[in-house]
């Protein structure tokens, strides 16, 4: 009996995930206005995972925090000036992501442009893409 229930206690967290599925997420064209730069980002993925993170340019800091009443975070930025970019292609395929509830995940993302001002612009799941 005891082999039984232990036997059932480690297949119920398997079979929670049983509709997980795995991606890479691409950022689209950000549209800049001249002399702007990018200087951070976040990222925020209700009912998913942030499971790795391959590539950080130098001089950028990233954190990730995990689940939150369901939802996860990255936070990356650069470290000064000189580090900011003029675009988010240096992130795409960088940010693994693994979806855990496929009712309720989604993912959006804040990005930080700056020069004279900061300008958040956000991006709905609609306009990020998530590849195998």
């Amino acid at each position: 009996m005891k082999k039984q229930i232990a036997a059932l206690l480690f297949f119920i967290p398997l079979s929670a995930n049983v509709f997980a599925e795995d991606y890479r997420l691409y950022f689209p064209d950000i549209k800049l206005n001249p002399d702007e730069q990018i200087e951070s980002f976040q990222v925020k993925v209700p009912c998913g995972h942030i499971h790795s993170i391959v590539g950080i340019p130098d001089d950028w800091n990233v954190e990730v925090i995990r689940r939150i009443s369901g939802v996860e975070e990255l936070h990356a930025s650069a470290g000064h000036g000189a580090s900011y970019k003029r675009d988010m292609k240096f992130a795409d395929a960088v940010i693994h992501i693994i979806s855990l509830e496929k009712a309720c995940f989604s993912v959006e993302a804040d990005i930080t442009a700056t020069f004279d001002e900061d300008r958040i612009i956000h991006l709905y799941r609609r306009d990020l893409k998530l590849l195998k």
